[in-house]
């Protein structure tokens, strides 16, 4: 079932999914792929009601997450948040919910409860990267000083990772150390100059310190790579300022 929907045939998939809950009533593994069907399908409530009995039968971290992702799609989030929160209630060491819980806040805006859940995951976790560099960019919307501290924390960690190289730049520009920042980004950007996020950060740095030139090359190949980055509407504000 799982290869015909890879395939692209959920019909044959759904079929063979409703064998499995017909011949195993009582395993969660049925309707887990009846959810994941119905999310191919982009049917959203389906899929929550197929995740939440395969949870129901099967009360683990990996079918709460799957509930959790299609829940996200609803109410900005919410419902699926408070179902996070609920479970680490009862099972406060689970990394992976933590994890999620603290990305969810910061998609949905809420930096501060973000913040506070990264922290939470990193007291399980205390040297793990993405935790690291992701709690560095909450801290950067929070215009927390401390990002640069937990940036360096991330790259200690992930030395070479041109995504942390990038965040630790980008709070060091943000903490007035422009310099030292440029040369930081260029090293990301050498790293993986495919990523338009990290051209544009390189970009506002090197406007700043009076490379316009520079800086209009970096701009124009992010927003000639054709993919959809963050700072896109930034980066065409700061190209405009800069013909």
């Amino acid at each position: 079932a799982e290869v015909e929907l890879r395939q692209g045939e959920p019909a044959k998939a759904e079929k063979r999914a409703r064998d499995v809950v017909s011949q195993n009533p009582k395993l969660a593994i049925g309707h887990s792929i009846l959810g994941d069907i119905a999310m191919a399908r982009n049917q959203v409530p389906s899929a929550i009601d197929a995740y939440r009995r395969a949870h129901e039968i099967q009360p683990d971290t990996t079918s709460l997450l799957r509930l959790y992702r299609a829940m996200s799609a609803q109410d900005s989030g919410k419902p699926a948040l408070q179902l996070a929160e609920q479970w680490l209630k009862s099972n406060p060491k689970d990394l992976a919910v933590h994890k999620a819980l603290a990305d969810g806040h910061a998609r949905a805006g809420s930096f501060a409860l973000a913040k506070v859940a990264y922290a939470g995951a990193l007291k399980l976790k205390p040297g793990d990267a993405e935790l690291l560099n992701n709690l560095a960019n909450v801290q950067l919307r929070l215009k927390d000083p401390d990002a640069v501290k937990t940036a360096e924390a991330a790259l200690a960690n992930a030395p070479g990772n041109a995504l942390v190289i990038d965040t630790l730049g980008w709070a060091l520009f943000q903490n007035g150390q422009a310099d030292r920042a440029l040369q930081v980004l260029r090293d990301a950007r050498l790293r993986l100059p495919g990523n338009p996020e990290i051209r544009y950060h390189l970009a506002v740095v090197l406007a700043q310190t009076g490379r316009k030139t520079e800086a209009r090359e970096e701009l124009d190949h992010a927003l000639k790579s054709g993919v959809d980055f963050e700072s896109i509407s930034q980066a065409k504000t700061l190209a405009a300022s800069l013909r």
